[in-house]
């Protein structure tokens, strides 16, 4: 296991040797390559799995068009929990936003780890915490802050996203036309210059 994720993960509570060890045998390090489809639509979430380089985002169709929702960047858990949980087919689509490195454990795996290391059921469910606040997050943005209050959010928490992901997602994430993002845009550099 990535020493980063080790650093995470005893950050959370101090892990065993043996539980590093079975930790590491049931996580599997997978490849995407810009733009791969992750988890497709209608597909059963078998997955937990952790961003270790790149940035993936879900989308859902709206209209017969993807509509970006969420990112996700390293040292960050992602899944379609909701597929993953009920063993349903997934609503919404993962895709890797850039060429993206990630760690996985399967749902048989996982409760494997349950059943065999004490410290499982914590690590799982602080994996499950940390996919409910970044939800939390979202919807309190979409709630509570206007399209260009959103864009502030990103400039100033994520600027990495402006650069590496398409205007498009951008504009979508924040719920508005690419050409109302130009807009923002344009006036924010205005505000900051």
């Amino acid at each position: 296991m990535p020493e980063n994720w080790r650093k995470h993960f005893n950050n959370i509570n101090a892990v065993s040797e043996e539980d590093w060890a079975l930790l590491n045998d049931k996580l599997t390090k997978t490849h995407f390559r810009k733009k791969d489809v992750i988890l497709k639509y209608g597909e059963i979430e078998n997955h937990i799995s952790f961003v270790n380089k790149g940035i993936v985002k879900y989308t859902y169709l709206k209209e017969n068009v993807n509509v970006s929702f969420n990112f996700f960047f390293p040292d960050t858990a992602f899944c379609a929990y909701d597929s993953f949980l009920l063993r349903r087919p997934s609503i919404f689509q993962i895709q890797a936003v850039t060429d993206v490195e990630i760690l996985r454990v399967s749902f048989d795996d996982l409760d494997k780890i349950y059943q065999q290391s004490s410290i499982g059921n914590l690590i799982g469910r602080k994996i499950a915490e940390s996919i409910f606040i970044s939800k939390i997050h979202r919807e309190l943005s979409l709630l509570s802050e206007d399209a260009e209050g959103r864009y502030r959010r990103i400039y100033k928490e994520w600027p990495e996203l402006l650069t590496a992901v398409p205007l498009k997602d951008v504009a979508s994430y924040i719920g508005i036309t690419p050409q109302a993002l130009s807009r923002i845009r344009k006036s924010f550099s205005e505000q900051i210059s």
